[in-house]
Formats: structure tokens, sequence, C-alpha cells
């Protein structure tokens, strides 16, 4: 193999990690409907901790008002979940301990969330 397919290999390879590191990323956004429709099914099915009623309030997967998505969230130094729900670096919401829910789950982070506050959470494995 010469220098040339070499590097051309190099070159594909590097794209293709950037590229699938950029869906992920936008997978997990925290925008409002982002990754709603794929995970309906499960989301149609939560209940609100201690108080009932639904967590997700969408009549359908395709529902644009769908408050529940995939997030990114962190454990912050004051002990309390901080989820995404926006695309800024400050679109996080503090994740009061009661909306925390503890059911089987993916391996990532969920919100259901209207105007910053917080209904339901589903927390991953916390980033060490």
């Amino acid at each position: 193999m010469g220098i040339r397919s070499i590097g051309f290999l190099l070159i594909l390879v590097l794209v293709l990690a950037i590229g699938s590191m950029i869906d992920l990323a936008q997978a997990q956004s925290g925008d409002r409907g982002d990754g709603h429709a794929e995970h309906h099914d499960m989301y149609k099915d939560w209940e609100q901790p201690g108080v009932g009623g639904s967590c997700c309030n969408a009549q359908s997967a395709d529902d644009p008002d769908g408050d529940c998505r995939p997030t990114t969230a962190y454990i912050g130094d004051d002990g309390w979940w901080h989820a995404r729900i926006g695309p800024g670096p400050q679109d996080f919401a503090i994740v009061p301990p009661n909306k925390i829910l503890h059911r089987a789950f993916d391996g990532r982070c969920h919100i259901c969330e209207q105007l910053g506050i917080v209904i339901c959470f589903q927390p991953c494995d916390p980033k060490i």
C-alpha cells in the first residue's frame, strides 16, 4: 500500500468518526422534539413520580408538542442532576430528586420538560 492510499484511508476514517460524533451530539441536543419520535413508545408509558399522570404530553410519535426526548446530563458539584434542555451552553435545568424515574432504560438520559420545568427525568450512567 502506498503512502497516498494510507493517507486517503486515514482521512476517510477521520471523516467517518467525526460524522458519527456529530450524529450522536445531535441526537442528545436537548431540543424540544429532538429524538421524541424514536422513543415515543417508551415515553407514553412513563408516569410522573409520586403524583401519577403521564410524563409525555404527545398524542403520537409525530406530535410536534412532545416534551420528552433524549438529552445529556451530569451530576453537578451540588449533587443534583443537571439536564440539557436546549442547544446553548447554559441551557440546563436542575432536576429535582422527586422527578427522577427509576425504570429500565436504554443507557441514555431522557427528559420530559416544559418551559424549563422538569416533569420527569430518566438518568443515565454518570460519567466519571
